[in-house]
């Protein structure tokens, strides 16, 4: 059961990784995010839980980050923080919400998110 939800959580960031700060430094996506660019806060997000472009690995900024993002619209920031919820990553293990928020993110159009969602469901786990 632990390595197939390590195995969704690594096929969710591998999917979402296309995200990295690129030629912009980690200052500069940070006051993005500060100014209400959700895209931004994913991949701060994304940098932080990966321990990427300069930042330490901290999954409790991840999940701060990844939580802006999903409350800013972006899918993929809802599908990373059920990830954390879901494993109780920088957040409390919370099955129920990450259920909640993987369907929000399947709402959103992540595919991976509705394949979570379905496996959830057909193991009863979380529901």
């Amino acid at each position: 059961m632990k390595q197939l939800a390590i195995l969704l959580y690594l096929t969710v960031i591998s999917q979402v990784a296309s995200a990295q700060l690129g030629m912009a430094t980690a200052d500069q996506v940070s006051a993005e995010c500060t100014r209400g660019e959700a895209q931004s806060c994913l991949r701060l997000g994304l940098s932080y839980i990966l321990g990427r472009d300069g930042l330490v690995k901290d999954d409790n900024k991840a999940a701060d980050l990844f939580k802006q993002s999903c409350e800013g619209g972006i899918a993929a920031g809802c599908e990373m923080l059920g990830t954390a919820h879901f494993q109780g990553r920088g957040v409390n293990l919370d099955k129920l919400r990450a259920l909640e928020l993987y369907q929000k993110a399947c709402y959103g159009g992540r595919a991976s998110a509705c394949r979570f969602v379905g496996w959830m469901y057909h193991t009863g786990n979380g529901v």
